[in-house]
């Protein structure tokens, strides 16, 4: 039987040992918004633009969701 969690699924990508990326729904987009600057002259004036991050899901190497597909690479037991 086949150990189902997220280190052997094929849509798992380690960024380090302790967790990585699930690629398997698109990744979710953030908006950031910087610091406002103190004072009303300089709110008018350097008012900070919102940022978009986008991010792929992060999880632990031995958490599962329920949608694993085995990856190429896994020995089959």
């Amino acid at each position: 039987m086949l150990n189902e969690k997220c280190s052997s699924c094929r849509f798992f990508h380690p960024t380090t040992e302790r967790q990585g990326e699930c690629r398997l729904e698109p990744p979710s987009v953030h908006v950031i918004i910087p610091p406002v600057p103190v004072g009303a002259a300089a709110l008018i004036q350097n008012s900070p633009s919102p940022i978009n991050v986008s991010q792929w899901p992060i999880v632990q190497p031995d958490q599962w969701c329920g949608k694993y597909v085995v990856h190429p690479d896994t020995p089959e037991f």
